[in-house]
């Protein structure tokens, strides 16, 4: 017959074993996720953390008892201060993914953007918890400027204008260096690129008057184009564009180029470089001008993260780390 000390010894180890095979699944899972090795699913990730809180929960209050009655108090603290450690960093991960929020919005100069409209943000996620009334909020881009970073280089800092439901105005900046906060909301710099204002007409016959965004791409290791290429579909007509910005000095100030050739049914009909203001005559009586330029930039948003517990819980657990050997070695 086993003796009441024989089964709580083994009732301890199961449960200090399944803790810890629980905090590996996590650790292993989450580990995955990043590198992609697997779908990313918070959801089954959130409900991991719970299991494993729960079973944490339990050695915590197992190590607080012998902490309390035992005969190696300092050992005992070491695992409760463990256990919470753990249990905290958990928690706050959980309550930053069940808050969550996040996607990106594509936001042009003089183009303002009403966040609350969640269709009109890009890849937008929520978590269970989330309060989207956060989100009731205009998003409109005063400036894109491009900043000078060296010869040939530049970054671009988007300007933003955030307005609340009160009608209460903010500005705020964000560049790839940096994000931006305001109250819950984070912002970050995403792409960013032109929409030239293009205007075809065939013997004075208006085809097209509109800002086209011209799309970003890379250009070799450090550089970057803005070319788009699109179709005036009932004339059968194909224009391809590239905006050459080799006229900008250091500080970025100068006067870009829009580089163009249109063809018809895979005809050249003509091709022309043109600043802005300029029109050029093609063939067929066909005209096309470059007429303005607008900014666009993407705003990735998201919510803020729960730091606070997981530092703390990160600051216990460490402590525990540093007292169990000593109280191992000094049999406390």
């Amino acid at each position: 017959m086993r003796s009441p000390t024989s089964t709580i010894s083994r009732l301890r180890a199961v449960t200090w074993t399944a803790a810890g095979a629980l905090v590996a699944a996590d650790a292993a899972y989450l580990l995955a996720m990043k590198r992609g090795s697997l779908a990313p699913r918070p959801a089954v990730l959130a409900a991991l953390v719970c299991v494993t809180a729960l079973a944490l929960c339990a050695c915590a209050v197992e190590a607080a008892v012998r902490a309390a009655r035992g005969p190696r108090r300092v050992s005992a603290l070491a695992a409760v201060l463990g256990a919470a450690g753990l249990i905290a960093v958990g928690a706050g991960g959980f309550a930053t993914w069940a808050f969550s929020f996040q996607g990106f919005v594509v936001v042009a100069e003089r183009e303002p953007v009403r966040l609350a409209r969640t269709e009109t943000l890009d890849a937008f996620v929520a978590g269970p918890l989330a309060n989207l009334r956060e989100l009731h909020l205009t998003l409109a881009l005063a400036r894109l400027e491009l900043v000078g970073a060296g010869p040939e280089h530049f970054r671009a800092v988007s300007r933003l204008r955030v307005l609340d439901a009160a009608g209460e105005e903010v500005g705020i900046s964000v560049d790839r260096g940096s994000a931006a906060r305001f109250r819950t909301l984070v912002f970050h710099q995403g792409a960013f690129g032109f929409a030239p204002r293009i205007v075809v007409t065939q013997r004075a016959r208006p085809l097209l008057d509109e800002h086209v965004p011209f799309r970003t791409v890379r250009e070799g290791p450090a550089g970057i184009a803005f070319v788009r290429d699109f179709e005036i579909t009932k004339e059968k007509l194909l224009l391809r564009c590239a905006l050459a910005l080799d006229d900008l000095n250091e500080d970025m100030k100068g006067h870009p180029r829009l580089e163009l050739s249109m063809e018809r049914e895979g005809v050249p009909v003509g091709a022309g470089t043109l600043k802005p203001g300029e029109f050029a005559d093609l063939a067929d009586g066909y005209r096309v001008g470059f007429a303005g330029l607008r900014r666009w930039s993407e705003i990735d948003i998201s919510r803020r993260t729960y730091d606070a517990p997981i530092r703390v819980g990160l600051a216990l657990f460490a402590a525990s780390v540093l007292l169990w050997p000593l109280a191992a070695w000094r049999r406390w």
